[in-house]
């Protein structure tokens, strides 16, 4: 009966899949668990809680999708774009973009509500706006509403459909910001099928229905969306039927251009109504010139402006119509590759490729007007195999332009080495025959990653020296459950830690922890559940879009995602980010496990402190009243102060005294420090009217509360309180393999009775066999006064774990409350009964 203690101490391998559960010999295997749930594998090796989400704002229709696109001109202008049915709306800095605000003077208390409001700026029915800061009627707050029956003259209007009846009174306060929003064409059932790539201050947008658009920036609030007015090109081949063109002017607008037969246009179709707009190409001697179609009147006979001259009015027979158009199609990608803009498509021609002049991204001539060709002319190219290869997506890649099809991934390049891709150097070579699903690969290192064409793989294409090609590696091969439902949407996170986030079909966010460059290989697959629900039912909350910016500081990227709940009877969509890694330098009271939440955090700065009976402190405008309690933070100097409460006395302006306290015998104040009330009661959470909210104030787990008029009341009065869902993070470790008397363990009873934890700044954790029947871990000891949380642990905790002798006994821990947990290793106690 050998008694082993084996160690595990990675976690970087992550969710194994159940195919692997005998691999026992896979290198991988010890790294590995079989349960990773709201849990992060971390590159290092440990393994850490994921964060919290913090509530930002609703989308604009939740009855309906939306997604969510990064626009990042800098590390200090970045935004998340929310595209939905015909519309985007803006976000940065953790919030979402408004007009200037106006203040409000009164809200009635009537059906509907009636907001009167200071300033010169006029509202339109139907505006969107946010309200916030409002005393008395509370229920307003951080609420977004419909303008209806504007009065201007009077600065009033109502909030359409909302019966205030019944709320608190309005007292004083509170401001009005209309959303800032541009109209887009896109339906809501099209937004997910949206292309991008940017250049500084212009998003390049594609969608296969619609001609090429950009949404230009110019300003914080100032967006504009133009349709594309591309310069001469792309064409397709020159004609080579007997049809002629004829125009009845050889330059100006509105001209009639006839011809002599429907041959060679539209497949023989002759000219159509979705033509308009197009572009047709046409040569007159040795001189191109070129149109854009303004009118239809029949298959041969529309009405075109002439862009570039056409000589004179004689019949034409050297012409090339234009490759984009309503009749054909439009692009279903873009990128940028060599300071060319590339688009691929469109439906008609779906193995096209079209890249602009160098530097010109919106010209896509193919020559000069004399029919002369040089290097930096637009390209044209067609991607030539036997089977149909439908394009879905372009990426950049230094080794060439990489383009992902339903039949396979091509690479797009110079066909001499080290040379720039041209019109007459240009090489198209498939890669791999994977075939590509329809979202968009992210560039991580030198690889791109992609989802395969059934949605269930993500792939790693990667150029190798040794073959001087491409590969692409099966990134799910060991985890490939975890995407089996498939992937909609993909984002890739650099800092603080590599991570590819996965919508999956099903709601569920699989993270895939990602490094390559170091020794080896580091990939390793968790699912992330967000708190909530999303429907009657209880179903857990789904997530439907993902993006990834620099957080406000620019020390490091967010993760940005939609929600779909439901709350208080009826089905909300909330855009939300995932709060901050706790970190080392994070203090305990900062640490966010929560979602759809928010926090109070109300710091007074303090410049002063007086070594006198009693202490006396300076705080500027400090708004506090004798009575208050405060707790103070971060005092130099006079450090005897810190993370104690005190009642105030003596309340002025700018100063308060700290009743009771002799400060005489303290340390003298240098510098710093900030001093936070503690309150019980608190507003600003309509968004989660009607729901059963959990609580973490000052470091301490508080009773749950019940959000009603979008406020709450909590058990103990605090200084910094975290509200939100709580969801449990589980792990369950594989079958231990420590070997037996006669060879391997598996397959042989075996009882582990003892379980050691190494642990940093961790709290909160239960263990055993079964989540179904788990033990408390004891953090709390008798030095820690009962009205203050334990410290966060750092160290190795012995626990016993009685067990009876099966096959099994694998270890499981959860963490079924909002606190910090970052398992460094697992150490059992094991015996095994060799029979």
């Amino acid at each position: 009966m050998p008694k082993v203690s084996p160690l595990q101490d990675s976690f970087t391998s992550g969710e194994f899949s159940p195919l692997l559960k005998g691999r026992v010999s896979a290198d991988r295997y010890k790294d590995a668990l079989e349960t990773c749930l709201n849990y992060l594998p971390l590159i290092q090796g440990p393994i850490t809680r994921r964060t919290g989400t913090y509530y930002v704002a609703k989308t604009k229709d939740s009855s309906k999708k939306s997604r969510l696109q990064a626009f990042e001109f800098s590390t200090t202008q970045a935004y998340i774009l929310e595209f939905g049915d015909e519309y985007v709306r803006f976000y940065k800095d953790n919030g979402i973009i408004t007009l200037s605000p106006q203040a409000i003077s009164g809200v009635t208390q009537a059906n509907p509500a009636v907001v009167t409001y200071v300033g010169s700026d006029t509202y339109a029915n139907g505006d969107r706006i946010i309200i916030d800061g409002v005393v008395g009627m509370t229920q307003l707050n951080n609420v977004e509403f419909t303008v209806a029956n504007v009065n201007a003259g009077a600065n009033t209007f109502e909030l359409s459909g909302i019966d205030s009846t019944s709320y608190g009174a309005y007292s004083s306060g509170g401001t009005v910001s209309e959303i800032y929003e541009v109209a887009m064409p896109y339906q809501d059932t099209e937004v997910f099928d949206l292309k991008f790539t940017q250049s500084a201050d212009i998003l390049y947008i594609t969608h296969p229905t619609y001609a090429p658009r950009k949404l230009t920036r110019t300003g914080h609030t100032s967006w504009t969306l133009t349709t594309i007015d591309f310069l001469d090109g792309p064409y397709l081949s020159t004609n080579t039927t007997t049809t002629t063109l004829s125009p009845s002017a050889a330059s100006g607008t509105g001209v009639t251009l006839t011809a002599s037969a429907i041959t060679g246009i539209n497949n023989d179709t002759g000219f159509q109504t979705t033509d308009v707009g197009r572009l047709i190409r046409i040569k007159e001697g040795s001189v191109w010139g070129y149109v854009k179609i303004t009118g239809w009147t029949s298959t041969t006979v529309v009405t075109v402006d002439v862009i570039n001259t056409l000589t004179n009015t004689t019949a034409k027979a050297t012409w090339r119509l234009g490759v984009w158009s309503g009749t054909t199609g439009y692009p279903a990608a873009v990128t940028f590759h060599e300071d060319r803009l590339f688009f691929l498509g469109p439906s008609s021609y779906p193995q096209r490729l079209d890249g602009s002049r160098a530097s010109d991204y919106e010209n896509f001539a193919p020559t000069d007007t004399d029919g002369t060709v040089t290097s930096s002319h637009a390209v044209g190219f067609s991607l030539n195999a036997n089977d149909v290869n439908v394009g879905k997506w372009l990426i950049s890649d230094e080794k060439g332009l990489l383009v992902g099809t339903v039949g396979g991934e091509w690479v797009v390049r110079a066909s001499s080495q080290n040379e720039a891709l041209s019109p007459t150097n240009i090489t198209a070579k498939r890669a791999t025959s994977y075939g590509s699903n329809n979202v968009q690969p992210v560039a991580v290192g030198k690889s791109a990653l992609f989802i395969q064409r059934s949605g269930r793989k993500l792939r790693e294409m990667t150029y190798f020296f040794d073959v001087d090609g491409f590969r692409a590696a099966d990134l799910t091969q060991l985890s490939e459950h975890v995407t089996r439902s498939g992937i909609t949407q993909i984002a890739y996170q650099k800092e603080p830690q590599s991570i590819v986030w996965c919508v999956r079909t099903d709601g569920v966010l699989a993270a895939m922890t990602y490094e390559r460059d170091l020794d080896a290989l580091r990939a390793g697959w968790s699912r992330v559940i967000i708190g909530g629900t999303s429907d009657a039912g209880g179903s857990d909350a789904i997530v439907e879009s993902v993006a990834v910016i620099p957080n406000p500081e620019g020390t490091r990227q967010d993760i940005w995602i939609i929600v779909k709940r439901y709350i208080n009877g009826g089905t909300k969509r909330y855009v939300e980010y995932l709060g901050k890694m706790f970190e080392d330098d994070d203090e305990q009271k900062d640490a966010y496990f929560l979602d759809s939440g928010i926090t109070y955090d109300a710091p007074l700065t303090i410049t002063g402190a007086t070594q006198a009976n009693p202490v006396v402190i300076t705080s500027a405008s400090h708004g506090l009243s004798n009575g208050d309690e405060v707790r103070i933070y971060d005092v130099m100097g006079m450090e005897e102060l810190n993370g104690n409460v005190y009642t105030l006395a003596n309340v002025a302006a700018n100063t308060f005294e700290l009743s009771g306290i002799n400060g005489t015998a303290f340390g003298a104040y240098i510098s710093g420090g900030v001093a936070r009330k503690l309150v019980s009661s608190l507003s600003g959470l309509n968004h989660l009217e009607g729901e059963t909210i959990q609580v973490l104030a000052d470091g301490a787990v508080l009773p749950d509360v019940e959000v009603t008029a979008g406020s709450v009341t909590i058990s103990n009065p605090s200084a910094v309180i975290h509200f939100g869902y709580n969801k449990s993070a589980d792990l369950k470790m594989l079958r231990i393999e420590a070997g037996a008397a006669d060879g391997t363990a598996l397959g042989k009873t075996r009882r582990i009775h003892r379980v050691g934890l190494q642990m940093h700044r961790s709290l909160g954790l239960k263990i055993g066999f079964d989540f179904d029947a788990l033990d408390t871990i004891t953090f709390r000891n008798s030095s820690v006064p009962l009205n203050q949380p334990p410290e966060l642990f750092t160290g190795i905790l012995s626990q016993n774990v009685p067990a009876n002798y099966d096959f099994d006994n694998q270890i499981c821990i959860r963490q079924d409350q909002p606190l910090p947990s970052t398992i460094l290793s697992i150490m059992p106690q094991m015996l095994t009964y060799d029979r």
